[in-house]
């Protein structure tokens, strides 16, 4: 995905450690690594991402998942009073390969949204099975 210049961008590499689908006990076992990103405005501290930009300032967050047996289906935040993510996260786009899938997702960094810890899933399939599954991260953002 073509981003502009001026839009700070991250690229997070998933890596899916054991699959288990939704219904099972557990979400999926993964490992997340900030792979590319200015770290004065991206921050990966175990699965939460905190991103500090001053308001107005939209990011992009590439998910990376480079394991062809999983698919990268989407994603889907808690509502936790900021409106499911609409506002802020305006814009989801996938790309798909045979052997990789990504996943952009705009964050709009607006000042009404300064400070608040986004819950939210991503929603994995696996090929072999049809099954999906979901990976736990968060998303704080931090103003500056």
């Amino acid at each position: 995905m073509q981003t502009k210049s001026s839009q700070p961008t991250a690229t997070i590499t998933v890596t899916i450690d054991a699959f288990f689908p939704i219904g099972s006990i557990y979400p999926i076992n993964s490992t997340l690594a900030l792979t590319a990103g200015d770290p004065q405005v991206f921050n990966l501290s175990g699965d939460t991402l905190t991103i500090t930009v001053p308001s107005g300032t939209p990011v992009i967050i590439n998910y990376v998942l480079n394991d062809s047996r999983y698919v990268l289906l989407g994603i889907a935040f808690n509502p936790n009073g900021a409106g499911a993510g609409r506002k802020e996260f305006p814009q989801v786009a996938l790309t798909r390969t045979l052997s990789n899938s990504t996943m952009s997702v705009t964050d709009a960094s607006l000042a009404a949204f300064q400070g608040v810890h986004y819950t939210y899933v991503i929603l994995v399939q696996e090929v072999a099975t049809g099954s999906i599954g979901i990976i736990d991260p968060d998303i704080e953002n931090d103003p500056v």
